[in-house]
């Protein structure tokens, strides 16, 4: 059986790069530019104050992908907003790092921010006046990976779109990341091991432990079939090995693997 759904969400469109994490997390300003080059501060348009704006700015770090259950009282509005900005009014979008959000007369001022927002920019200490320097502060290589692309946050506008990253489900296997075809596997976001609604940061985690699996599982009891091994034995020993691989990286997320007991 094979499931599938594409996970979409903000990126840069001329060097194309998700904008998740600290780039959202430092509150940048979003601004379209109609045919005139008027600058409009769209977001307003979505949101009762600056304090909510704030909120699903920084939360979208978290919650990049667009979820439609997240558009009401979420992030996903800041999806839904750009899709029109974009597609219906055919406006530029852009992220501006060199300017604070504002909302209607309100002037800036970062203690005004969701509270969740300053504390952990606070706890970073990134509580700088301007979200390019925020960043600077949070996460010097975001700022120098556009850098090498001539692309510098400090003057330039960002230019963003809703564009493509990750497919959502796949092909259903077993947990030894085998098909129902027997000797196919199928490993990472090609197999359906999170289904639909797959939690943020599981694609590298499903290859990952899915490879790591899938080569224990060929090697020791395809190989050794025809050797006659007690496959059970084998079972085991395949278990305990890949527990104290894990242990000994911490790239492997110890419970994403399904031991058998």
């Amino acid at each position: 059986m094979l499931i599938y759904k594409n996970e979409y969400g903000i990126g840069s469109i001329k060097f194309r790069w998700s904008l998740s994490g600290s780039y959202q997390q430092v509150i940048p300003s979003y601004v379209s530019i109609d045919q005139t080059g008027k600058k409009i501060n769209f977001l307003e348009n979505y949101f009762n104050n600056l304090k909510e704006m704030s909120k699903a700015i920084f939360n979208k770090g978290y919650q990049w992908p667009f979820d439609s259950r997240k558009v009401k009282n979420g992030s996903s509005i800041i999806d839904y907003a750009l899709y029109i900005e974009k597609n219906i009014k055919h406006r530029k979008i852009y992220l501006d790092f060199t300017k604070n959000i504002f909302y209607k007369d309100k002037i800036f001022n970062i203690k005004d921010i969701d509270i969740s927002a300053y504390n952990y920019l606070k706890n970073s200490k990134a509580l700088q006046d301007t979200p390019i320097k925020r960043l600077k502060k949070l996460n010097l290589k975001s700022y120098e990976l556009f850098k090498k692309h001539k692309i510098d946050l400090s003057n330039d506008l960002l230019e963003i779109d809703l564009l493509p990253q990750h497919n959502n489900g796949g092909a259903s296997v077993n947990k030894w990341w085998e098909t129902s075809i027997k000797h196919i596997f199928s490993i990472g976001e090609c197999a359906g091991t999170h289904g639909i609604y797959r939690p943020g940061g599981a694609a590298l985690n499903s290859g990952q432990v899915g490879g790591l699996r899938a080569s224990y599982y060929i090697k020791n009891i395809y190989h050794n079939k025809e050797k006659k091994i007690d496959t059970k034995k084998v079972k085991i020993l395949i278990n305990s090995y890949a527990l104290n691989f894990t242990k000994q990286n911490n790239n492997l997320i110890e419970d994403r693997i399904d031991f058998i007991k």
